[in-house]
């Protein structure tokens, strides 16, 4: 961008893009939340099976790096999860240090089950944005995630 667009005199909260995607985040994860309601399973507990099932993810530690969780707290899922028996953890042949998370039948039946709600709520949210805004919100969002992680460096 050429020109800045934020400017000391001028910044209004309700028009900062942090805070308004700080409230659509609170928003999606309290309204999806409530399509889990009733199931074994939370949201975010879905969340992480179902990176399980893409393999965008293998062990814990790999979970909260994606979802930008402590450690901890992703452990504590990961104990329920194993406890519900929707997935077990195996540990590695080669490096026996690691230990990896496998789903099972029921951690897959459980994901499954679970994506028609959460695409039901998706589509519901988007309703009134076309086929054509959404793709680009979504590069949009993708593209200030990713100079974000590289603001960093």
């Amino acid at each position: 961008m050429s020109e800045e667009f934020y400017r000391m005199d001028t910044l209004a909260t309700d028009r900062s893009i942090g805070y308004l995607l700080r409230i659509a985040d609170i928003l999606m994860v309290e309204r999806i939340g409530e399509c889990f309601s009733g199931d074994e399973i939370t949201f975010s507990q879905w969340v992480a099976l179902s990176c399980l099932e893409q393999e965008l993810v293998h062990t814990a530690a790999d979970i909260a790096r994606l979802l930008r969780q402590d450690t901890g707290s992703v452990t504590r899922m990961v104990d329920q999860l194993e406890t519900h028996g929707l997935l077990k953890r195996v540990r590695a042949t080669i490096d026996r240090r690691i230990v990896n998370l496998h789903l099972t039948a029921r951690g897959r039946n459980a994901v499954r089950r679970n994506t028609a709600s959460v695409t039901g709520f998706l589509n519901h949210a988007l309703a009134e944005f076309s086929a054509t805004e959404v793709r680009t919100l979504i590069g949009l969002l993708s593209r200030l995630i990713d100079r974000l992680e590289r603001t960093g460096d």
